[in-house]
């Protein structure tokens, strides 16, 4: 049955017998999660065990070798012991990745199904698109990719199918809310279409992802308006490629706004770095002659920290940014 599809070019092929390939494959997948490989650092000071499932099981110091390595007061033996722990997880995820490679080729030729040089993408031949488009999502590189490919290979058809609809409702359902340009699934947002929110008060993010953050501290009880960028002359970015017009009308008109509410307070919740400044500079500009207060987002140290490990950018910002420690005196 097998012996047709040693020559196959594309996956139409491979789908021919993929109740078998699938059931083979979920006994290859769990060999894998219950073999597992080490590498070691410092000469046994650190060691790292990872599955075949490309999944780190434990970490393990020594510390009396590791003492006996480095000098804790030397920055270079610092710097030396910082380097043993991610050394020794490249290691041993690396055996692991070979570990797999084999258990799979081996599974493959039971089947008859040799795998060409490339892994699951050699297998697939010319048929790689699901490989390619993973590997365009952020964060995802050719073997993350790989290895999502080979989940769904091995997923069942519902779960497959689930999360492909779920990606189309996506593109389909999802927009820009038409006061703050959040995503939503209707006409507005479910902030700006809350009463109990103080549309008064707008905070100004670059994306939407930067609300989902907001929103987590449970600090925030304003609105917000997303820019959809930043001002990046060098990337020919400028203001009308923003959505920095629709703030301006919602701060002139309160018909704009949520609820018809009059904005009194523009918070500029950007980030801080070069393009960040920029754009929070120019919304001043543009903001300065108009009935409402302009405010940004306090720097400094973040809680918890240590001077001796924030740059010197941050410690101006918390040296101006200061303030009292008893506000009534």
């Amino acid at each position: 049955m097998f012996e047709g599809m040693k020559g196959m070019a594309g996956l139409a092929g491979l789908m021919k017998d993929l109740p078998k390939i699938k059931a083979k494959m979920q006994e290859v997948k769990q060999r894998l999660g219950e073999r597992s490989v080490s590498a070691e650092t410092g000469g046994g000071a650190v060691r790292v065990t990872a599955n075949g499932l490309l999944r780190v099981v434990s970490v393990h110091i020594d510390q009396a070798l590791l003492s006996g390595l480095i000098d804790s007061a030397n920055p270079d033996d610092r710097a030396i012991a910082e380097e043993l722990i991610p050394g020794a997880v490249n290691s041993a995820m690396e055996k692991a990745r070979q570990m797999a490679e084999e258990e799979v080729a081996g599974a493959a030729g039971e089947m008859g199904l040799p795998i060409p040089p490339g892994g699951l993408a050699g297998l697939m031949g010319s048929s790689t698109a699901p490989i390619d488009e993973l590997g365009k999502l952020p964060g995802i590189g050719r073997r993350s990719a790989e290895r999502m490919a080979f989940h769904l290979l091995t997923a069942t058809p519902e779960d497959a199918m689930q999360l492909s609809q779920a990606i189309a409702d996506v593109k389909q359902n999802v927009r820009h809310c038409r006061i703050c340009n959040n995503l939503t699934d209707g006409e507005t947002c479910a902030i700006c279409s809350n009463p109990n929110r103080d549309a008064s008060i707008v905070l100004v993010v670059e994306q939407p992802k930067d609300v989902i953050s907001l929103e987590q501290t449970g600090m925030h009880r304003g609105v917000y308006h997303v820019l959809m960028g930043r001002l990046d002359p060098l990337g020919g970015v400028g203001p009308e490629a923003l959505t920095i017009d629709a703030l301006v009308k919602r701060v002139d008109d309160a018909k704009c706004n949520c609820q018809g509410v009059r904005i009194k307070e523009v918070i500029l919740g950007l980030n801080p770095n070069l393009e960040g400044d920029t754009t929070a500079l120019y919304l001043a500009d543009q903001l300065a002659s108009r009935e409402v207060s302009v405010t940004r987002l306090a720097r400094g140290l973040p809680a918890g920290s240590q001077l001796d490990y924030a740059n010197s950018a941050v410690l101006a910002d918390a040296i101006e940014g200061r303030r009292p420690i008893n506000p009534e005196h």
